[in-house]
C-alpha cells in the first residue's frame, strides 16, 4: 500500500496504539464497553485488542506516537510534565 508518497507499507507497521484519555473511558454497569469501528477506507483486521492502563506521576501526561510513516516508528510511551500547570508564563 502506497500512501501519500510515503512509499510502501511494510509488515512491520502493523501493530498500533491509540490513547484513550481519563475523560473518554469510563465503566458502565461495572464494565469498560470498548467498540472498534472502521471510520477509514481502510479494512481492519485484528488478531488481538489490549487495554493498557499507565498510571504515572500527577503533573504528567501520556502520549503514544499514533503516526503513520514509512519506516513504522517504535511504538512507546512517553510521559510529559504539563508545562502549563508548572510554568506561570504559560496560563
Amino acid at each position: 500500500m502506497r500512501i501519500n508518497g510515503l512509499g510502501a507499507a511494510r509488515v512491520e507497521a502493523t501493530e498500533e496504539w491509540y490513547k484513550i484519555g481519563r475523560d473518554q473511558l469510563a465503566p458502565r454497569d461495572g464494565f469498560y464497553d470498548l467498540r472498534i469501528t472502521g471510520e477509514l477506507w481502510e479494512t481492519y483486521y485484528y488478531d488481538s485488542l489490549r487495554l493498557m492502563a499507565i498510571d504515572h506521576p500527577a503533573g504528567t501526561e501520556i502520549f503514544t506516537d499514533e503516526r503513520f510513516a514509512v519506516p513504522a516508528v517504535k511504538l512507546a510511551v512517553t510521559a510529559v510534565r504539563n508545562t502549563t500547570t508548572d510554568c506561570p508564563t504559560a496560563r
